[in-house]
Formats: structure tokens, sequence, C-alpha cells
């Protein structure tokens, strides 16, 4: 998984780095990441999650004083926007 962690940030420093540089950015990769291990994250896109995430949007609207009526057109209008941009 780090190998090809690596191969995509080389392919996307191509058109930026020499070989030379693209070299010696593949050492400091194997390096920095030696002792490290990484596993793909499943996206999980439910309606849980979906409503944690509104849930904590109007959570934080409060904090910040909004009234009852903002709140409920936060979470009526803007909140479905936000979580089609995020999926």
């Amino acid at each position: 998984m780090i190998d090809n962690l690596i191969n995509e940030i080389e392919q996307a420093m191509l058109n930026v780095l020499d070989n030379e540089q693209l070299s010696q950015l593949r050492k400091v990769l194997d390096y920095t990441f030696r002792n490290v291990s990484v596993t793909k994250k499943e996206s999980v896109h439910t309606e849980s999650n979906n409503q944690a995430l509104i849930d904590n949007v109007i959570a934080a609207k409060k904090v910040e004083g909004c009234s009852d009526i903002l709140l409920a057109t936060i979470s009526r209008e803007y909140c479905p926007a936000l979580l089609k941009m995020i999926y």
C-alpha cells in the first residue's frame, strides 16, 4: 500500500521535478514511510453518519447564537447541499 502511495505522489510530481529530484523524492518517501502502515479506508455513507454531520453543524450554529428559524433553515436547505459536497 505504501508503494502505491509513493507511486501516486511521484506521478503527481512528474511534470514538476527532473529525474534526479524524483530519485531524491523517492528516497525521502521511502525513508519517511519506513515504519508506517497504511490501510485503505472504506467510505461509509449511511444515514446515521449523515445525521451526525447535520447534528454537528446545527450544534455549532447554536453555539454561534443562531435563531431557531435560522437553524431550521440551515437544517432543511444547507445541510443537504453540504452532504452532497462532502460525498
